[in-house]
């Protein structure tokens, strides 16, 4: 090999090409890589999420995307509390679009549909995280700026302790990008902004949350109003004729987008136990003044996981769902960088969110302050939601929004280090008088549980973490602003340990080792029961207080009519059926019963011979107008509930009474949506239908609209004349349909308008709302 000479030229080295976009994309990769190290376990099989995950929204979505791949919008559910709206509901998300792509690419496996399930969980921390990332750029922070309010926002306690809870993360991880697109419409005045802005609100809406779309629409307002006080004296006429128009059009066009799922889901709240939440349970859950301890210790007061606990048991409320219902840790670095984002920040939105966050931690304090029962009062909507502590979202929105504001501080602030440090220097010091007065015992008497060896030692480790990562953002803070030209780099170790002190306290806790066959294992009484199934109707009551013989949900896995269910949005004449069981079982057509043996504490299906048929006549009714006295006939041990059927108003036209059987009643085709029945009387009679009662159900009898009474409190009657007849029930798709009709028009005109401002935009003249000169 031949040497080369020392007066030979050196070769240039090869520039590295598109170093820009490989920058450009960083950010994208490493929350992509930060969401794949949190949840590999749950990603690769080996872990799964658990609680609602398992209980609720899996069943859902296993009915949800088979009826989808057989091309049918799925309204009624037969399979929970003996039958309910689906689509109503819409914790079931039937419009959310990334489910329809979820339902092609699945298949009829548990452990596919179930891993969908978690993959969408995941994938919405994911958007949550980057879409705060874009937020912060355009608010004109640094790229790492927007890593850390990334970060902080997707890995926070609400958001991964509510990870559980699907549809509230479905919904919320769109708020980010929501408020981007808020604040671009106020800055460029432009219609497709305001547009963007309404598509993702309305996409957030199908998602499935209402409470959630509460807290955000409510944020939205206020944030308005605090830019309409900002900006008044200089901007008035700009706000009157741009703003506020363009603010009501983003509104309007997120929900009429939703009205597929709005318009009925509105109609069935109003028959749900929705109704009757008084105050006190409203406020149920408030965030407890003490609670702030774990802003800063957040497993103080224990831990719950999917396996049962990484600390000691949580003993911070008798109810263990506290535990994730009040998390409002997000990490002491990026708290210790929120404070130094609201003490030096000059960004002109820092008092708008500090207000929010302000105002949040009020709402989240629930009874514990009269601020919660005047929004309660005086608010649309607030009486429809209890757990006031989930106001912890929007106090970790505006410390997500502080802690990259922070970065941006110590990068970039002039100010001496020993005052950017000062509120460091200040919660370390508090961290040692707490760790101080803990070890003393002080704590003791405030918390008896304390005494307890396991949970006093537990309470000492966790407190010795706080102040380890205090110190942790005092090193790496000092050593960012005392060393300009590494600044960058001593500020993403900052990030480093902040995500670090993120998974150390969440990552565990989504973690179970219960998958979806073994928590609904195919047993062969399945089978036989579905094959019974599909010759005739029938229901089971699978569950005795703790006994349970199917899972409440199990029934949508194997289109099995069940009594029991898990949902928050339940029929309230259904839930206020409080007859004898035996009673109720008879009349809900339940021909498998379970049965307990107290003794050797176990349980079995047997077969009730007294079940009543699907359908059946009777000649014999009383009216009774007082729905408690309803429940007081139909608990009497005398009263004869299987020939007397008990009406709110008489049926027209009137049964004939008489010892001889009325004539006889079949089914001929029975679906989910639609029942068709043949009967041949002999004289008028009521028929009698063990369905549970919903307004949206109609009928007919030989093609001419009949009334549906309502019979038994909770089940449906027609009174039928005699002759030979087909009576058809349905269920009306009327409000669906307008729904429907809305929000395809709402889509049409928005991908109209879009359109056209795009063209403009490529001309260089995108349209905007007000004119120049008005600007002017």
């Amino acid at each position: 090999m031949k040497r080369r000479s020392r007066g030979s030229p050196v070769r240039p080295s090869i520039p590295v090409r598109n170093t820009g976009l490989i920058r450009k994309f960083l950010p994208y990769l490493i929350f992509s890589l930060a969401v794949l190290v949190y949840f590999w376990n749950i990603l690769n099989g080996r872990s799964f999420f658990w609680e609602d995950i398992l209980y609720q929204y899996y069943p859902f979505h296993y009915f949800l995307f088979n009826q989808l791949r057989q091309l049918t919008i799925p309204v009624w559910n037969p399979y929970m509390f003996s039958g309910m709206p689906f689509l109503a509901d819409i914790q079931t998300q039937v419009f959310y679009p990334l489910n329809w792509l979820l339902a092609f690419l699945s298949s009829s496996s548990q452990r596919l549909v179930f891993w969908f399930v978690e993959f969408k969980c995941i994938l919405h921390i994911l958007l949550g995280g980057v879409g705060f990332y874009l937020l912060m750029r355009e608010l004109r922070a640094s790229p790492l700026a927007g890593l850390v309010s990334g970060m902080t926002f997707a890995f926070s306690g609400f958001m991964i302790m509510h990870i559980i809870h699907l549809t509230l993360i479905s919904t919320f991880a769109w708020f980010p990008l929501i408020l981007l697109f808020f604040y671009r419409t106020l800055s460029s005045r432009q219609i497709r902004d305001a547009l963007v802005d309404g598509v993702l609100l309305g996409i957030a809406n199908l998602a499935g949350h209402p409470q959630m779309t509460l807290h955000m629409v409510y944020t939205l307002g206020f944030l308005f109003l605090l830019h309409i006080i900002s900006s008044w004296r200089v901007e008035r006429r700009l706000i009157l004729t741009t703003h506020l128009p363009l603010f009501l059009l983003s509104i309007l066009t997120g929900f009429a987008l939703a009205a597929c799922a709005y318009l009925p889901s509105y109609r069935f709240s109003s028959f749900t136990v929705r109704e009757l939440m008084t105050y006190a349970e409203s406020a149920e859950l408030s965030l407890p003044p003490s609670f702030f301890i774990t802003i800063f210790i957040p497993k103080f007061f224990g831990s719950i996981t999917g396996s049962g606990t990484d600390t000691v048991e949580f003993w911070g409320n008798p109810a263990a769902y506290s535990y994730w219902e009040t998390a409002v840790y997000f990490g002491i670095i990026p708290f210790f960088l929120g404070i130094l984002g609201i003490a030096f920040s000059k960004h002109r939105l820092r008092w708008h969110f500090a207000l929010l966050a302000l105002v949040a931690l009020l709402l989240a304090l629930g009874k514990y302050t009269p601020f919660y029962r005047l929004t309660f009062e005086l608010l649309p909507g607030f009486n429809r939601f209890r757990i006031p502590a989930r106001f912890i979202n929007l106090f970790t929105v505006a410390f997500a929004f502080f802690a990259g504001q922070g970065i941006d501080v110590l990068l970039n602030s002039k100010l001496p280090v020993k005052r950017l440090l000062t509120p460091g220097f200040g919660l370390l010091a508090c961290a040692i008088v707490f760790n101080l007065a803990l070890l003393a015992g002080t704590f003791n008497r405030i918390f008896p549980a304390l005494n307890e060896t396991s949970i006093f030692s537990n309470a000492i480790k966790q407190s010795l973490l706080f102040v380890l990562l205090v110190t942790a953002a005092l090193l790496f803070s000092w050593l960012t602003i005392r060393n300009r030209e590494k600044s960058s780099g001593f500020a993403a170790i900052l990030l480093v340990v902040s995500f670090l002190d993120l998974y150390q306290f969440g990552h565990r806790f989504n973690q179970s080792s219960v998958g979806p066959e073994e928590f609904y294992p195919r047993r062969p009484f399945i089978d036989q029961l579905v094959q019974e199934s599909r010759t005739s109707p029938f229901r089971i009551n699978a569950r005795a207080g703790q006994y349970m013989i199917l899972q409440r949900n199990e029934g949508l896995l194997w289109q099995l009519e069940l009594l029991e269910g898990y949902t928050p949005l339940k029929l309230t004449d259904y839930v206020t059926f409080d007859i004898p069981q035996q009673r109720k079982n008879n009349l809900l057509n339940v021909r498998y019963q379970i049965m307990v043996d107290s003794v050797n504490r176990t349980a079995g299906l047997v077969p009730n011979s007294d079940a009543l048929p699907r359908v059946w006549l009777t000649d014999t009714f009383v009216v009774v107008n007082d729905r408690r006295e309803i429940l007081t006939r139909l608990s009497e041990p005398d009263f004869d509930y299987r020939r007397i059927a008990v009406l709110e108003k008489p049926p027209e036209p009137l049964p004939e009474p008489d010892s001889l059987p009325a004539g006889s009643i079949t089914i001929v085709q029975r679906q989910p949506e639609k029942l068709t029945l043949r009967g041949e009387l002999k004289r008028a009679a009521l028929l009698m239908i063990s369905e549970i009662f919903y307004p949206e159900w109609r009928a007919t009898i030989d093609g001419q609209p009949a009334e549906i009474l309502r019979a038994d409190y909770c089940l449906r009657a027609l009174a039928l004349p005699a002759g030979t007849h087909t009576v058809i029930l349905y269920y009306d798709r009327g409000l669906l349909n307008i729904g429907i009709l809305i929000s395809i028009l709402t889509l049409l005109a928005v991908a109209a308008t879009l359109f056209i401002s795009f063209r403009f935009k490529n001309k260089g003249s995108a349209p905007r709302l007000s004119s120049t000169k008005a600007h002017q």
